[in-house]
Order: structure tokens, then C-alpha cells, then sequence
């Protein structure tokens, strides 16, 4: 068995292609995101290998199955089957694909920081998925309503992350556009890589784990929409129609340097001077926002930390 994550911000072609590759035989695949395996590398502050104690792997393990549980998959892992959280996510994967010797596989959003922790701490295997940042930022706000800074901050550095570790054979950056325009040969190229062959033309795509729990199989993709018109090109190119939208231009003016790495074009929109010097007290009250939390957040561990140390006597049973 063999573990493969599909890492992509929201609105990036994450469910289709996570569709696609549960249709083809020899992949098991769920296309939900589970971000239960980098809360608990967060909450107990362990790298992926990192050995845990009882109580910790408790906490891990109450994660895993409480959202795996959400998705109605029981998570069967006992505390003594693992000791890194490495450990708990191939045992969890080797539950889902018990039926397969191929790929086993679901989506995370992991950040930057998180993707270059996986590659290094564990033998998984991540397919990043891009898309051209004034699309996706586009579409991300009129699906969700939510502040852009933080999507195309992660866009960036995302990109980064992937340029400077692009030799590693885990890792395969692919962008939504080649996907659309060009399936068959993208998909060439991704099975490639998975040494698998993949069928674009497959009859049906719907989500494996409704399958496997016998409920009726859900056929839209993340945007509420029939992933049976799986490849259409209207989604290409609509910042186009719309250049003079702050959305547009603020994702073109944040991702202008890690643009040209993926092939998009960074010149494309100019900006006035007052719409720099705007985006720029944006992006600094962003930055100094994010620095605020985290020093509230490590003086907050801190202190707990502190506080347990001189309360009552814990034990590993308690």
C-alpha cells in the first residue's frame, strides 16, 4: 500500500481530481479533507516521526476518530497500534484500503510549513494542485465570503515550498488550467508518476466512501455542481472578464512573484500607485495580525505548561 495526499487551497480542482483517481481501479480514495492529522501535530507539538506518549496518542487518536466518524468510517486503530502520528495515519489508510495493493489516498489542506514537513518525516506522497491565484481567489471569496489575505499568503508560499523541493520524487506540482484544457495528457503525466495507468474517460465519478457505506452515491463536487461535466473550460481565465474587481487585483499584486514559477503571466493587470500603496497597509496589518496570535499563542502554551507543572500530581492514566 502506498499513501497519496492531494494538498490544495480551496477552489483549486482538489474534488475532481480526488473523483478521478477514486474511479480508477487499484486507488481507494476519499475525497474529504482531514485535517485531524495536522490539528494533533499542532495541539501536541510533534513532528510527523515523533514518538508519543499514552496520553498523546489518546488525544490523536480521539481526533481521527471523531472526524472520521463525521464521514461515517469508524476508525478501528487501537492505542498500542501505533507510535508516531505517521504511524496512526498509515494505519488508518491501511483501514480504508483494505481491499486494494495500490494507492490509498484522501485530501489535506496542509500549509506550507506542513507540506515540507511530510515530505521530510514520512514516506507519503503529495500531488499539489494550483490554480492561476486571481481564479482562485475569485472564486474563493464568492463561494465563502472570507478575507483573501490569508488564501493568496498560502498560494505564495505554497508555490515556494513546492519550487524548492520539486526534485523530490514524492512530490507533483499540477495546475488546474493544463487539467482542463489538456486532461489526457496531464493525466498521462500524473499516472506517470503513480506508475498507474488513469482513464480520463471513466463512466462515473462519484465519492468511494458513500459507496462503501451504501448510501446513495453523491455526485457533485465541492462547488455544488455534477462532476460529470468534469472537464469544463468555462472556469479558465474569468478574472479576465473581470480586471477592474479589488479581488482580482489585490490576488495579482500578492502573488506577483511566485507567479512566473508556475508559467502565469504576473503582468498581466497594472495597478495605480494609490492601489499599491493601499494593498501594501493591507498586507502589513495582515502580517502584523498573524504575529500578534502567534506570540499570544506560544506565551498561552507557555503558561499552560506552567500551570500543570506546579497543579496536582498527572499521571498517564488520568
Amino acid at each position: 500500500m502506498k499513501r497519496l495526499i492531494i494538498v490544495g487551497l480551496p477552489r483549486s480542482g482538489t474534488t475532481l481530481v480526488a473523483t478521478l483517481l477514486g474511479a480508477q481501479p487499484g486507488i481507494h480514495f476519499l475525497t474529504d479533507y482531514f485535517p485531524a492529522f495536522t490539528e494533533a501535530l499542532q495541539r501536541l507539538e510533534k513532528p510527523w516521526n515523533g514518538p508519543l506518549s499514552p496520553s498523546e496518542r489518546r488525544i490523536a487518536l480521539a481526533l481521527v476518530r471523531d472526524q472520521f466518524l463525521r464521514v461515517r468510517h469508524p476508525v478501528l486503530v487501537k492505542l498500542d497500534g501505533f507510535a508516531t502520528i505517521d504511524e496512526l495515519h498509515r494505519r488508518v489508510m491501511e483501514e480504508l484500503g483494505s481491499q486494494t495493493d495500490g494507492w490509498v489516498g484522501h485530501k489535506l489542506l496542509l500549509g506550507p510549513e506542513f507540506l515540507r514537513a511530510i515530505l521530510e518525516q514520512t514516506d507519503v506522497h503529495c500531488l499539489v494542485l494550483f490554480r492561476d491565484p486571481r481564479d482562485a481567489a475569485l472564486s474563493y471569496f464568492h463561494r465563502t465570503g472570507a478575507g483573501l489575505e490569508g488564501y493568496v499568503r498560502n498560494w505564495s508560499a505554497t508555490v515556494r515550498v513546492w519550487h524548492e523541493l520539486r526534485a523530490c520524487p514524492r512530490l507533483l506540482g499540477l495546475r488546474f488550467e493544463d487539467l482542463v484544457v489538456e486532461p489526457e495528457r496531464t493525466l498521462q503525466r500524473l499516472g506517470d508518476w503513480l506508475g498507474q495507468t488513469l482513464d480520463p474517460r471513466v463512466s462515473a465519478l462519484r465519492f468511494r466512501r458513500s459507496e462503501a457505506h451504501g448510501a446513495t452515491p453523491w455526485a457533485e463536487n465541492s462547488a455544488f455542481q455534477d462532476v460529470r461535466a468534469r472537464f469544463d473550460r468555462q472556469p479558465v481565465g474569468r478574472w479576465m472578464a473581470q480586471p477592474e474587481s479589488p479581488i482580482v487585483r489585490y490576488a495579482a499584486w500578492a502573488t506577483r512573484a511566485a507567479q512566473p514559477l508556475l508559467g502565469y503571466d504576473s503582468a498581466a493587470i497594472e495597478l495605480a500607485p494609490g492601489e499599491r500603496l493601499r494593498f501594501g497597509i493591507i498586507n502589513a496589518l495582515d502580517t502584523g495580525e498573524r504575529r500578534a496570535y502567534a506570540t499570544l499563542s506560544r506565551s498561552a502554551r507557555w503558561l499552560r505548561k506552567r500551570l500543570v507543572g506546579q497543579g496536582p500530581s498527572w499521571t498517564e492514566t488520568d
